[in-house]
């Protein structure tokens, strides 16, 4: 289950469900409404999730920063679409994006978009019409999942792993990225971190002052200077799932 909230319209949430559904609430969470029009989407019946029960899942929501009561979607494994009005009416936005889609993030002009999928780092200039799939500076880690959008500096930060779960039994051989051009390009960020993560990192955030961190297993790491060093702040923990900023 993923959660949202439109700041721009008090008391109003969002909840991403499996199978795959959004539901709204405009109190606050008091009473939900489920956004029964995205099943009327072509290829609806076909979306799926590889392991079994074979069971799509809406994993990613973002608020649409130009339009009052718009959002995104990720579905995991069925694409991203928009919503104009809070989930009455939706719109595919798949053209050359693959399916299998973990996050998907806005930027703050409306224009460009950004997802993370499991063939890699995708990316769009006019609000999803078309995808491009960017590899520089990234590959060979192609199954990308985290992804966060820095509120203070705009610049992207993923973590990615060199293929998907069914080759994770020896490890993920993961890494984590910062693109300081939009999605154009990514650097790898190594100093203070592992030389790669066994596990796939989570809870990627960025607090108020820009510190960013980031967990995997039970390591957390501290950045406070949008990436370029490193610190462990916590380790030995039970594995880490998510974290937050206060």
């Amino acid at each position: 289950m993923r959660a949202g909230a439109d700041a721009r319209l008090p008391g109003r949430l969002y909840l991403g469900v499996s199978p795959a559904l959004v539901y709204r609430s405009d109190d606050r969470g008091e009473t939900w409404t489920a956004c029964e029009s995205l099943k009327s989407m072509p290829g609806y019946e076909t979306w799926t999730f590889p392991p079994p029960p074979h069971i799509p899942h809406v994993r990613s929501i973002a608020i649409d920063p130009e339009r009052v009561g718009g959002l995104y979607i990720g579905v995991e494994e069925g694409g991203v679409y928009r919503s104009p009005d809070g989930g009455d009416t939706w719109e595919g936005l798949n053209d050359g994006l693959y399916w299998d889609v973990h996050n998907v993030r806005p930027a703050a002009d409306g224009e460009e978009l950004y997802a993370t999928t499991g063939a890699g780092f995708h990316r769009s200039d006019d609000a999803g019409q078309h995808w491009g799939h960017v590899t520089q500076g990234i590959a060979p880690h192609r199954y990308t999942m985290p992804l966060l959008l820095s509120q203070t500096s705009g610049r992207l930060f993923t973590a990615a792993a060199a293929g998907p779960p069914p080759t994770w039994s020896q490890g993920v051989n993961g890494a984590l990225f910062r693109s300081d051009d939009a999605g154009r390009s990514w650097q790898r960020l190594l100093t203070g971190l592992p030389p790669q993560f066994e596990r796939m990192p989570a809870g990627l955030i960025e607090d108020d002052s820009g510190r960013v961190a980031i967990a995997c297993g039970g390591d957390v790491f501290l950045s406070d200077d949008a990436g370029d060093h490193w610190s462990t702040i916590a380790d030995g923990l039970p594995p880490v799932r998510a974290l937050v900023a206060v």
